[in-house]
């Protein structure tokens, strides 16, 4: 016989505000580590130890939890950590972002423009990012996150309502760029069982080097621009290809590697 549970939705409010309330301040940044939920749900009357697994899988269905840890047992509840959105702060933002590439040149600049874009994308966004790239090397809030690893820098931002914007700059600026290309292919592909719809427009490096006053309103070209011009050259992938800036005044001559990354290189392995 199967086991159903029926849920309350006053319990399923006292669940999230246990977590949300300010009074136990175990969740910094918006993290929680699944050991605290040990001090956070201690009344053993309301929150039966045996099914505090049962609570992690209601908060996530319902977007409260966003896992960055995807264990393979129950017994290993208490080892994950999650997102909690909600705590997600905002106020860090201003300071974080302040040069944030460490006036390094920015090599990559493409923002992701969608049809609608659910507020909650970008909390499953940071739950793909931060456990590859490591919680030390990133500074993140609600809207946000900035990567370091190694000697490049990486700014992925919820822009507007409805775009995502990318910066990339740094000497190994492409690896960096796979990993993130591969979460977004993830959670975009893959929301809620259907795909998002969305188009990418590219401001090449030049442009943004010239520090043109419109460089954050109008792009130099599509991705679909970028793959025609990909489809049409005789290039090995190496950067040899390359592609001309339609800026009006603009004359720059852009490796194909550093505009479509994906394209010209080979070695973008997608997770599935």
């Amino acid at each position: 016989m199967n086991n159903y549970v029926i849920l309350n939705p006053q319990w399923l409010a006292d669940i999230m505000s246990s977590l949300i309330t300010t009074k136990h301040g175990l969740i910094k940044k918006g993290i929680l580590n699944h050991s605290d939920l040990l001090q956070i749900w201690k009344d053993e009357k309301k929150y039966p130890k045996q099914i505090h697994s049962l609570l992690i899988q209601l908060m996530e269905k319902f977007e409260i939890l966003i896992p960055i840890t995807h264990l393979s047992s129950e017994s290993e509840i208490y080892c994950g950590k999650s997102i909690v959105p909600a705590l997600l702060s905002k106020d860090d933002e201003p300071n974080i972002i302040k040069n944030w590439n460490g006036e390094q040149k920015i090599e990559i600049f493409r923002i992701y423009e969608f049809k609608f874009l659910p507020t909650q994308v970008f909390p499953r966004i940071l739950g793909c990012l931060l456990p590859i790239f490591g919680v030390g090397n990133c500074k993140y809030w609600r809207d946000g996150i900035v990567i370091v690893e190694k000697k490049s820098r990486a700014l992925v931002q919820f822009y507007s309502s409805n775009q995502i914007m990318i910066q990339i700059c740094g000497k190994e600026l492409l690896n960096i760029f796979r990993k993130i290309f591969n979460c977004l292919q993830i959670v975009l592909k893959e929301w809620r069982g259907k795909s998002l719809e969305y188009h990418i427009s590219i401001i090449c490096p030049e442009c943004l080097e010239l520090n043109r006053k419109d460089k954050m309103e109008s792009s130099c070209f599509t991705f679909e621009e970028c793959m025609d011009a990909f489809s049409k050259t005789k290039g090995d992938g190496n950067g040899i290809c390359e592609f001309q800036c339609q800026k009006i005044n603009s004359g720059n001559v852009i490796p194909l590697k550093l505009v479509v990354p994906e394209l010209a290189s080979s070695r973008i392995n997608q997770i599935t």
